[in-house]
């Protein structure tokens, strides 16, 4: 049985982040962005999954561009219920023997956990309730 970590690997324009399989409910198609006036000014609005409205976050790297659909959402788990990341590809699957820790000397933004490392590059774990605190 195999216990290490896995980690759901997606892009946004250059850059690639990782969020915790565990995190992770699903990748859905992208859908049609719907802006409220009183959310945080760290969401774009919101996207209906099925009948339920989900908050879509931006930030640390996410789309900020205002556009009124994505081509992928990421849906995460938090502590307040489900959340959604817009993606513009999703990856990969990898395991945890990837995972590695700051350097001494790196301090991390709030949101990251750590890194993993794939496809020859450093990539930031996000810890999704860590990021809902820093945008919110």
């Amino acid at each position: 049985m195999n216990l290490d970590p896995k980690f759901v690997l997606v892009g946004v324009g250059d850059g690639l982040f990782a969020f915790s399989v565990g995190q992770v409910k699903a990748v859905v198609e992208g859908a049609e962005i719907f802006p409220l006036p009183q959310l945080p000014s760290g969401f774009l609005g919101v996207v209906l999954h099925g009948d339920v409205p989900v908050p879509v976050c931006v930030g640390a790297g996410f789309r900020t561009d205002g556009e009124a659909a994505v081509p992928y959402l990421l849906l995460g788990r938090s502590e307040c219920g489900l959340v959604a990341f817009p993606v513009d590809r999703v990856l990969t699957t990898v395991g945890g023997e990837m995972l590695e820790e700051a350097d001494a000397e790196e301090t991390l933004p709030p949101w990251q956990t750590a890194w993993i490392r794939c496809r020859e590059r450093r990539v930031p774990l996000i810890d999704i309730d860590r990021f809902l605190a820093s945008v919110g």
